[in-house]
């Protein structure tokens, strides 16, 4: 059972009782009266998130060779709700792999975080977030000397947690 139906059924516990003990809307028990009630509740911190878009593999180019790096923007987006006032936290781990030397990650407010591989690292979201937040993840992978071009799965695995 939820904290709210929880606290809802102890609100009508509290009213059914002030019912039962003389507040009768007939006037019949009238009498004056002066009472104070304090109701006090905490909710459980929460976080639903959703990856709604995230690449499935990278290519690496002649083109990327040259310039020595592979840079794709907005590729990865996020979409989180929490009442957590800390906000949350995006955990990135980057794959074992030789083709790159470091990958930086950016969100749409310029977090950043640099991860080399098979390494992993945070980016704390600071809170309050209200509503949904849609977070857009940008890459640039800084290419070894020994890379090649081709098509390879896509190196980074996303978590996101409080």
């Amino acid at each position: 059972m939820s904290a709210l139906y929880r606290f809802a059924g102890w609100v009508a516990a509290i009213l059914g009782l002030a019912v039962i003990f003389g507040a009768a809307p007939d006037g019949s028990h009238a009498k004056s009266t002066n009472s104070t009630l304090k109701i006090d509740a905490t909710a459980v911190a929460s976080l639903k998130y959703q990856i709604q878009s995230n690449p499935r593999t990278i290519k690496i180019t002649p083109a990327h060779l040259k310039k020595g790096y592979v840079e794709v923007n907005n590729v990865t987006t996020i979409s989180v709700s929490t009442n957590n006032p800390d906000g949350y936290v995006i955990s990135l781990q980057a794959a074992a792999v030789n083709y790159f030397s470091s990958v930086k990650v950016t969100t749409k407010e310029g977090r950043t975080v640099s991860i080399a591989p098979g390494e992993g690292a945070d980016i704390r979201i600071p809170g309050p977030i209200n509503g949904t937040d849609i977070q857009k993840l940008s890459y640039k992978f800084t290419l070894t000397p020994s890379a090649i071009r081709g098509i390879y799965p896509w190196p980074i695995t996303i978590s996101i947690h409080m």
